[in-house]
């Protein structure tokens, strides 16, 4: 997880996630650890946002599967590509989510 996130911390990496907000890294990873919100810039939004926007493997890097799973009805809904809703619906439909490639 630490290296997944000292990769999207850098600038460029960092642009994935959130291109259309002007945000630092350290910001948007204090709304993703639920530290800090911003209107509708919450821990839910930050979640969408990683899993719409980075692989599988570095999403559920940077956000305990458990947690996508908690959160998932939010989260949902934030989600504008409906492949990768559809793609986390079946994924979360599994008893374990795999975390390894």
């Amino acid at each position: 997880m630490v290296a997944v996130r000292k990769k999207y911390a850098q600038e460029d990496m960092f642009r994935i996630l959130v291109w259309d907000y002007n945000m630092t890294p350290q910001e948007f990873f204090l709304i993703l650890d639920n530290n800090k919100s911003e209107g509708s810039l919450d821990r839910d939004w930050a979640i969408s946002r990683v899993l719409e926007n980075l692989n599988y493997y570095d999403a559920v890097s940077l956000v305990n599967p458990a947690l996508i799973k908690q959160r998932w009805t939010s989260v949902r809904n934030k989600i504008h590509n409906s492949s990768i809703k559809r793609g986390y619906d079946y994924i979360l439909q599994r008893s374990t989510l795999p975390t390894a490639r």
